[in-house]
């Protein structure tokens, strides 16, 4: 039997990658998203589906985490997918079949109009991605 998931998705560079609306489907089938943006986005606006492993790039590592080989992950960050593509090339290695990294990330999720839930108490400020820190409470 053929996994649908090897169907999905296109090659970049080596790498599995799956378009936004595709990664959405795939999660209502019961794929994960492995977030690995920093704590502070992630606190303010995270993906609206209900498997999600927020994985905190900074802090953790794929060792840190269970992981089943027979899963369908999706790999994501912000939207440079950098390190998105670097785990899903250490998975690969490790064996995992189905991962892909999230062509254009969070940005492009959200700008593709899929869910996302958001907590404007934790809403970040700055002139840049670099400079992003939550906003002082009134």
């Amino acid at each position: 039997m053929v996994d649908k998931a090897h169907q999905r998705g296109f090659i970049t560079g080596g790498l599995p990658n799956i378009a936004p609306s595709e990664a959405y489907g795939l999660c209502n089938e019961g794929a994960v998203i492995i977030d690995i943006r920093g704590k502070y986005i992630t606190a303010y606006k995270q993906f609206g589906v209900s498997k999600v492993i927020y994985l905190n790039k900074a802090r953790t590592t794929l060792a840190d985490i269970n992981l089943e080989k027979s899963g369908v992950y999706i790999i994501a960050e912000t939207s440079t997918s950098v390190n998105s593509r670097e785990i899903v090339r250490i998975l690969i290695k490790k064996g995992f079949k189905s991962v892909y990294n999230l062509a254009g990330g969070f940005v492009e999720w959200e700008r593709d109009g899929l869910p996302v839930v958001e907590n404007k108490n934790a809403r970040l400020t700055g002139s840049c991605i670099c400079q992003l820190r939550p906003r002082n409470k009134k």
